[in-house]
């Protein structure tokens, strides 16, 4: 429940367009009055599903917002930059026939005067 407030709050300073909820004290009392019927001692309250009460809460754009910008594992987040780099790299990549065509036309040209050949097979200058 921790870190999902840590989580929550950090969200709060950098994205406050959401609208998040304010997390202090009195909404956490008010989630626990919400969890407190049924529950015959302290005990069942420290097993009540806090953590989904609070998530409720939450509309699907900040749940959105909760996972991406500030998820639970850095894991996941490296994994989806290394797979972003990844994939502008793929798309930056030169075709063999477009790096032929490019070392052809540096070879034939004088130096300065090289045409660049761009990804996509134009010529630009």
């Amino acid at each position: 429940m921790a870190s999902l407030l840590a989580r929550l709050r950090c969200l709060a300073e950098w994205s406050p367009e959401l609208g998040l909820p304010a997390l202090d004290e009195a909404f956490l009392t008010g989630l626990l009055t919400e969890l407190a019927p049924g529950c015959c001692s302290f005990a069942d309250l420290a097993r009540a599903p806090l953590a989904a009460a609070l998530k409720a809460r939450l509309d699907g754009r900040q749940l959105a917002a909760l996972e991406r910008d500030a998820p639970e594992r850095i894991e996941r987040m490296v994994s989806r930059i290394a797979a972003a780099v990844s994939d502008a790299a793929e798309a930056m990549r030169l075709t063999e026939e477009e790096a032929a065509a490019a070392a052809a036309a540096a070879a034939s040209t004088p130096p300065g005067d090289a045409p660049v050949v761009a990804p996509s097979g134009t010529e630009t200058n």
